[in-house]
Formats: C-alpha cells, structure tokens, sequence
C-alpha cells in the first residue's frame, strides 16, 4: 500500500468513527486481521477520531445545552437547583460514569453532551475522555482483528459473509 493510500485510510478510519465509533473499529481490526494495516495505526485512527467526536459532542453540550436547559420546555421541568445538582454529581462521578459509558450502548452522546452542558471542567473530562478511548479503542480493534482473522476464514473457505 502506498504512503498516501495508507494516509487515506487511516483518516477515513478516523472519520468513520464521527458515524459510527464502534463498527468503525471492529472494521479497522478486520483490516489488520488481513495485512491491509498495523495494529498501532488502525487504533491511533480509532483513537484520535473517537477522542474528537467525544470532544465535539460535548463542546454542543456546552454551546447549546445550558440554553436549552434554560428554554421552555425544559425549564418548565427543570430547576436551577436541580441542574446544580446534577452538575456536582456528574463531576464527582465523572470518571465512572465516562468508564461505563464507553461499554453501554447508546449512553455516550447523552452522557458527552450533559456533561458539557451541566458546565463540568472540560479539562477533567478531556482528560476522562482521553484516558476510556485509550483503554476501549486498542482493546476492541485488538477484539476485532484476533476475530476478524477468524471470519475472514470463514468467509473465503464458505464463500459466504458471515
């Protein structure tokens, strides 16, 4: 593969992670179970692309959820009291909560937006956020690429996907 081709990919990886961050690296770890990448590349990809769509959602969260926190519907249900509340408990909780939500579907743009928009330290998080991609990226292209070479078999000698 060419320098620029290799360059391509790992930026499309990096991008892909914007959709979909999970399926992105299971895809990069079937890419390394069949030679196309390194593992190293493949995950810092993941990595970087993952730690900016963490870093994007909540930047929104920080743009626009405080105001919307503070429009009607919302504010209707919602007291200031009740969002310092919050605050203070996703702060002092962030790191377990950022942990689980790397590992349960479905709960990372809710948990990365509130968390930026109940005004929590960006720096904190960003380093929360940093640390669960570097622990979650690597081990689930690791997962993908051990099982990947796997399918990949499976695949060529049925000649059917799996």
């Amino acid at each position: 593969m060419t320098t620029m081709a290799l360059l391509t990919l790992l930026v499309s990886l990096a991008l892909w992670t914007l959709v979909t961050e999970d399926v992105t690296c299971i895809a990069a770890g079937v890419l390394v179970a069949n030679g196309t990448v390194g593992f190293v590349p493949a995950a810092l990809a993941c990595a970087i692309g993952i730690f900016a769509g963490d870093m994007l959602l909540f930047a929104a969260g920080r743009l626009v959820g405080r105001a919307a926190i503070g429009a009607a519907p919302l504010r209707w249900f919602l007291r200031e009291a009740d969002v310092a509340r919050c605050s203070a408990w996703l702060e002092e909780r962030g790191a377990v909560v950022v942990g689980l939500s790397r590992v349960v579907p479905g709960t990372r743009l809710p948990t990365y937006f509130a968390a930026g928009a109940l005004g929590t330290s960006a720096p904190r998080f960003a380093g929360l956020f940093a640390l669960a991609t570097l622990v979650w990226t690597p081990a689930l292209v690791g997962l993908a690429a051990l099982l990947g070479d796997r399918v990949l078999t499976a695949a060529l000698a049925t000649g059917r996907s799996a």
